[in-house]
């Protein structure tokens, strides 16, 4: 299994820089979770963009799983004490500790990412 971050997905569906990336992994059967599900939909809200169905087609037709944030992944985020330095928003560190917790690769499109020593893989999209 492998994590996208909200910024991966926004840079596929909104035909940024790294969307052939994006859709080399999205044929991976991907996961998101919940909280960088909620970011996406929120950010096409706030640039008043309406794509359910390209974020239907994303989760169900590309195999895309939703994982919740549940305890483990709460307990990662607390665990992992990633230093405010690097910008991170909330949403950054949650995908962060989802991807440690189900010990898979990340994928997202902000390279302050790489800078962090984690037990996962970083892979950035730009």
């Amino acid at each position: 299994m492998l994590l996208m971050d909200a910024s991966a997905v926004l840079a596929h569906l909104l035909n940024e820089e790294g969307k052939p990336e994006v859709s080399k992994y999205l044929r991976q059967n991907p996961a998101i979770s919940t909280v960088n599900l909620a970011e996406v939909i929120l950010r096409l809200q706030r640039n008043q963009l309406t794509l359910p169905a390209t974020i239907g087609d994303l989760l169900a037709g590309g195999g895309m799983k939703v994982i919740p944030f549940l305890r483990k992944e709460l307990g990662l985020l607390v665990e992992l004490k990633i230093p405010t330095s690097y910008g991170l928003s909330l949403g950054d560190r949650i995908c962060l500790a989802t991807a440690v917790a189900h010990h898979c690769p990340v994928i997202t499109a902000d390279r302050s990412w790489l800078k962090l020593k984690l037990p996962i893989e970083v892979v950035c999209i730009r």
